[in-house]
């Protein structure tokens, strides 16, 4: 009867939190596209070339931030109907509810301008998503900080994060310098002592069916995070980036890459053992080496052959290190597979 009574209220309560952040991200949805819609002329030519509209392209950016926060209730929901009496499933259903509605969508400035006094609510959940999350990603699969002293990181990058949500996004201060000149080591730390502690719990703590977890979480944590800095740095160094087409296709893989995160902990914590991770893991390494490996060939045989020739565009260098990265493709993901097998299998 108790665990009756624990299990519904632990699904009511889910489930008014998930209304509640539903009508936030509502509210700051039309104010989103409102902002996404103020183009300069120079971008209102470059997709009205492609024939789109700003109205077009700001409501494509919305619907894949609302498809993000969707898949990420979704799999919340499914992980406490499902689990409602394991502490770690209801851990990661609240988690992602909080990360996925209201602290990735970044709509605190426009809940914020459609009603003042939700405001702080925003905030306040904003705060619970950045805390629940960063935690999650040391204490997986148990609910425990292996070894201890790495709750004191944990606290610490959350600390940093804390301030984030309260500050006024129209004015600079002390605090928000402060907070900007924190954030990439604490990043750069926690995220190498997450990293270290879930090696570690692995090697010397996991029972198989938790190492068989953590392989599902890192996989899918791993690509993602991996994808989402890759598309970062492309942003940043890439000329023309920042344009609205390509703006569009960086936020979209970004947030499909993301999407992966909320999947892997599905499976992690309900169907670990229906897949084969480790098959899947090696495909991954595998192609992304590979991939990484021709890029850099047909690089280097361009740059080395226009450097010799002194041109930058030519047609017959261009063909000459296409031909050479695929004459290299077959023995390289030979080669490349057998390193990835050692590395799985021993």
């Amino acid at each position: 009867m108790g665990e009756s009574i624990s299990r519904s209220l632990t699904q009511v309560s889910w489930l008014v939190l998930a209304v509640v952040v539903a009508l936030l991200f509502g509210s700051g949805l039309p104010g989103f596209v409102e902002r996404a819609t103020a183009l300069t002329p120079d971008k209102q030519a470059a997709l009205a070339a492609v024939g789109l509209t700003p109205l077009v392209y700001a409501t494509w950016l919305a619907l894949i931030g609302a498809i993000l926060a969707v898949v990420y209730t979704v799999v919340g929901g499914v992980l406490v109907w499902r689990r409602p009496t394991d502490r770690m499933a209801v851990f990661a259903a609240f988690t992602l509810l909080l990360f996925g509605g209201v602290t990735f969508t970044d709509l605190g400035p426009f809940v914020a301008q459609a009603n003042p006094a939700l405001q702080l609510p925003f905030a306040l959940l904003d705060l619970l998503g950045r805390g629940g999350f960063t935690a999650f990603v040391f204490v997986f699969p148990d609910g425990h900080f292996v070894p201890r002293w790495t709750r004191w990181v944990a606290l610490a990058w959350i600390a940093v994060q804390a301030p984030v949500p309260f500050l006024p996004t129209d004015q600079d201060s002390s605090v928000r310098t402060l907070v900007e000149f924190l954030t990439p080591p604490a990043f750069v730390l926690g995220l190498a002592t997450a990293a270290f502690s879930q090696i570690y719990r692995y090697r010397r703590v996991s029972t198989l069916a938790q190492r068989l977890q953590t392989r599902w979480t890192a996989f899918g944590f791993a690509s993602a995070l991996g994808l989402f800095l890759a598309l970062g740095v492309l942003q940043l160094t890439v000329p023309g980036a920042n344009e609205p087409i390509p703006q569009l296709v960086i936020g979209t893989v970004a947030n499909a890459a993301m999407i992966l995160v909320p999947l892997s902990i599905a499976v992690a914590l309900l169907w670990h053992g229906l897949y084969d991770v480790d098959a899947l893991i090696g495909r991954t390494l595998v192609y992304a080496a590979l991939t990484a490996c021709i890029v850099a060939i047909y690089m280097l045989v361009v740059g080395y052959l226009g450097s010799l020739f002194r041109t930058d565009d030519n047609l017959l260098i261009s063909l000459l290190a296409t031909g050479a990265a695929a004459a290299l493709f077959q023995p390289l993901r030979e080669r490349l597979q057998r390193t990835v097998n050692r590395l799985l299998y021993g």
